[in-house]
């Protein structure tokens, strides 16, 4: 595999899943990428990452294993590094492709640098996941315990470069040149921002290698963190033009960043002013149930959600669909959607559920740290409540301190609605076992 494949390849793993509407194993499949290609066609092994404090086995071991190598990463870097000079000049130093790529690889193969570009007055320095779909915390949090370097900006995403450079960075990604193309920006599904590309070097509808140019053009354009969180889906057609000879590749850039950003701007605006804990508390409440064609899929599996009862019908429709979920499409203060899983072949009474309901509801609102949205049930006998949490590690203790003094059976478990979290997952009481199978959502 040559290395504008890998590059290419690489955008396509980071991008290609929520672009298309996937959350699990379809992926790659859709972008039409091969497994020889990527080694891979399923789901990859789950492995928590954010929430393993305290926590003993293979995953917290892992954990802190790479965060020694992460640090060292760091020590050297500043050192012996890049870190010991400018900018600017470490830009330009023969010498740092290779000492990045050879250090970088010590705390995991998976992780990609790139130095120089992007907006701000001093060359960022962007470490992401490259080929892992599930190394986006690992990626976070190299950058997060680089320290204070001063004059360096350390991120964790590939940002939107200069519509300037467009074309020069497309040519050296690519290995060819930029072709000529148009846009359209139009509101999605799920608060969400639907693209569509159009070249005359395009063929047809959704050719697998006009996706993977599309793609590389969006990511250079956009941005990582703007694609992965606010495209939800985008297609690409054959046009009559432009034209090679009539196409201004930085116009078209600029048009297509700012009429992007637009189209999140109306988003953004119509979100929660403040925290969904803050707001008044509704009163009346709406029943969602999965759709009757999707129940017997459903109840094959291991487990399943099937109702979901909720005074914000908007979010709930949006926790049951296979469209990716991020809590930034419906929440402008940084919280996070959540819900405890718990497992009991008790039949609860309505009463007893109500006043659980509001019991837990108040835990959270007079800690500060969230505030209950809905409840539900699930097959086999299992129950659901929705939070949002303001501050996911502040409201850990807050709810496992609940569901011990309301003596909850030990299998229960905090669980995350984002797709970069779904495979996390936190035990609320000492005897809580191990979630099987945290790929399966519900």
């Amino acid at each position: 595999m040559n290395k504008n494949t890998k590059i290419l390849i690489s955008v396509a793993i980071a991008l290609g899943g929520i672009l298309l509407g996937e959350r699990y194993i379809r992926h790659i499949s859709n972008l039409g990428i091969s497994k020889t290609e990527t080694e891979t066609d399923t789901e990859p092994k789950t492995s928590r990452w954010r929430f393993l404090d305290g926590e003993k086995g293979v995953e917290a071991e892992n954990k802190q294993q790479k965060i020694a190598k992460i640090d060292q990463f760091w020590k050297d870097f500043k050192t012996s590094g890049p870190g010991r000079m400018k900018p600017e000049k470490a830009v330009a130093d023969k010498e740092t492709p290779s000492w990045m790529d050879k250090n970088l690889a010590k705390i995991d193969p998976s992780l990609e640098w790139e130095m120089g570009g992007g907006f701000q007055d001093t060359p960022p320095l962007t470490i992401t996941r490259g080929f892992s779909e599930t190394g986006t915390d690992l990626a976070e949090t190299t950058v997060e315990r680089a320290g204070p370097m001063p004059g360096w900006t350390v991120t964790a995403y590939r940002e939107a470069r200069e519509p300037a450079e467009l074309a020069k960075i497309y040519q050296h990604r690519r290995g060819e040149k930029l072709p000529p193309f148009s846009f359209r920006v139009m509101p999605g599904e799920s608060n969400s921002v639907d693209l569509t590309i159009d070249s005359p070097q395009f063929e047809g509808t959704n050719r697998e290698e006009d996706r993977l140019t599309a793609l590389l053009i969006l990511d250079i354009v956009l941005g990582e963190k703007n694609l992965t969180t606010w495209v939800d889906k985008f297609t690409t057609t054959h046009s009559e033009g432009p034209a090679a000879a009539e196409f201004n590749s930085e116009k078209a850039a600029r048009n297509f960043a700012s009429s992007f950003n637009q189209e999140q701007a109306k988003i953004i605006s119509k979100l929660p002013k403040v925290a969904f804990r803050l707001s008044p508390q509704l009163e009346s409440e709406a029943l969602v149930r999965v759709k009757e064609s999707d129940l017997p899929a459903l109840l094959k599996l291991e487990r399943c959600r099937l109702t979901y009862v909720t005074t914000r019908p908007e979010l709930a429709s949006n926790f049951n669909t296979d469209t990716p979920f991020f809590s930034e499409r419906y929440t402008n203060t940084g919280e996070k959607f959540a819900y405890l899983q718990l497992f009991d072949l008790k039949d609860y009474s309505v009463e007893y559920r109500e006043k659980l309901e509001a019991d837990l509801n108040q835990a959270l609102l007079k800690s500060g740290t969230g505030s209950l949205v809905g409840s539900g049930r699930g097959n086999p006998a299992s129950y659901y409540f929705d939070l949002c949490l303001s501050d996911p590690d502040k409201a850990i203790p807050v709810l496992k301190q609940f569901c011990i003094a309301q003596k909850l059976p030990s299998q229960c478990w905090l669980r995350f609605y984002d797709y970069n979290w779904r495979h996390e997952w936190v035990r609320m009481l000492p005897n809580t076992p191990d979630l099987k199978h945290p790929e399966i959502a519900g």
